[in-house]
């Protein structure tokens, strides 16, 4: 996991994103994503991305949109492929009464 800067239009200062690795296979399991548009990153393209469902309507992004990232101390333009729900960003809770 890595947090990058993120060139968005429509915003003065440049926006934090964050970068979670998948492993190699592809394989997952437990916490794998759930593809809602699109399609998963493909071997051997690191210059492709999923991006979260609630970023997407946000910034009103699709697949085959892009964005520009600082990785590293070099600026990348990153296509993307795939819109998914993550569930590391889904918070389990006790039913509000």
């Amino acid at each position: 996991m890595r947090d990058v800067t993120l060139d968005m239009a429509n915003f003065d200062e440049p926006v934090t994103g964050r970068l979670v690795s998948i492993p190699e296979s592809g394989l997952i399991g437990l916490n794998d994503i759930l593809i809602r548009q699109g399609r998963r990153v493909a071997r051997g393209r690191p210059d492709e991305a999923v991006i979260s469902e609630a970023f997407a309507e946000a910034h009103k992004l699709l697949p085959g949109s892009s964005l520009l990232a600082t990785i590293n101390g070099k600026r990348r333009e990153l296509d993307i492929v795939g819109i998914a729900l993550s569930p590391e960003y889904v918070i389990s809770s006790h039913p509000v009464r």
